[in-house]
């Protein structure tokens, strides 16, 4: 989920642009995104200061490049679906994707058996009710929420999902 849509704002072209770019790297590293991180208020607070799944080191670079524009902080500097759809046309034309020798076949089929060892017990990957960081509630109940936020504080670790905003779905 987009960090403005973390943050509170609806969903827009701009956010699904970025979904797209995590699916891109789902596709990279066989595997959901933050799978080593439990799914909480901690790690959505990550997000919206700008952590990304980490880039798996054989990803090529134009591949990569395309991805990190499409998860920018900025939804104004996200390619539009437009954009998107003559960038991936262009990144089929590259040698890198055309030729994979059996060794690196090999190594994906490694990665793949790999890839959820080291999932998250707190990760989840189904729909479900998530936080998020601002309601909508006036500036007097934000004195609220900002308690609310205190209480989970100590729990955060235990709890794999804090429920402060009942309106968003993954």
């Amino acid at each position: 989920m987009a960090p403005e849509v973390l943050s509170g704002q609806q969903p827009t072209l701009s956010s699904d642009i970025y979904s797209f770019g995590i699916i891109m790297w789902e596709l990279s590293s066989f595997n959901p995104p933050f799978h080593d991180k439990a799914h909480d208020i901690k790690l959505i607070m990550e997000i919206c200061n700008g952590c990304r799944p980490d880039i798996v080191k054989e990803t090529p670079n134009a591949y990569v490049s395309l991805m990190k524009r499409c998860w920018h902080s900025d939804p104004a500097k996200r390619p539009t679906a437009e954009e998107l759809v003559y960038l991936i046309k262009e990144l089929s034309t590259y040698t890198c994707f055309k030729k994979i020798n059996l060794s690196e076949k090999e190594s994906l089929k490694i990665n793949f058996k790999n890839s959820l060892k080291n999932t998250h017990p707190l990760a989840i990957y189904s729909s479900k009710l998530l936080p998020t960081l601002f309601t909508d509630h006036d500036q007097d109940d934000n004195e609220d929420d900002d308690d609310q936020l205190s209480e989970y504080d100590d729990s955060v670790e235990s709890s794999p999902l804090i429920l402060l905003n009942n309106d968003n779905l993954l």
